[in-house]
């Protein structure tokens, strides 16, 4: 019954593209990603995620940047081992914040990784675990949606690294000085 929720939930976000009714907001990214961990470890108990995050303000959608992270989380915590946790780290990095979710599977082979972010794309060694190819499609159009990227490269652990980069924007209390004209400065 989880499957079927999910991929309903895939298949709404995905028919919605970029129309929504869920309103862009200066937001704390960290606050996205630990609430979408949160969420992934309530959905599957024995997924293990180590988050090491710092703030990095965007402008976005919040439940939209959400699914996105739990997307990320979901998909990598299918192929890491037991005894390995999906790391997830957010840091800024420049102009943008940036996302990695790293995982210690077998890592994504060579002449998949043109098609990961496909709809309904599935690899072959993907294909006995559980999923409907849409998770890693809504990522890519979400980032999209926000002027970001994402990419899929191998980890340093061997397995899959899926980096999201968004522009990052200036945090609320910042932009309040800012207009009210009592920092002329921005630090």
């Amino acid at each position: 019954m989880a499957e079927l929720s999910t991929l309903a939930a895939e298949l709404t976000d995905l028919a919605r593209g970029d129309v929504s009714d869920e309103s862009t907001e200066v937001l704390d990214l960290a606050d996205v990603v630990v609430a979408a961990a949160t969420r992934a470890r309530s959905r599957v108990p024995d997924i293990e995620v180590a988050l090491d995050v710092t703030s990095v303000w965007v402008s976005g959608r919040p439940a939209a940047l959400e699914r996105a992270v739990l997307n990320l989380i979901d998909n990598a915590g299918k192929w890491s081992p037991a005894n390995q946790p999906v790391q997830v780290r957010l840091r800024a990095e420049g102009a943008s914040a940036v996302l990695e979710v790293d995982d210690a599977g077998p890592g994504i082979d060579a002449a998949d990784v043109p098609r990961v972010f496909d709809r309904f794309y599935r690899a072959d060694s993907a294909r006995a675990l559980p999923g409907s190819g849409l998770g890693l499609s809504i990522v890519q159009r979400v980032v999209d949606a926000h002027g970001g990227r994402a990419t899929v490269a191998r980890s340093a652990r061997g397995g899959a690294l899926l980096r999201v980069d968004l522009p990052a924007a200036a945090p609320p209390a910042l932009i309040a000085r800012l207009t009210a004209g009592k920092d002329t400065e921005v630090r």
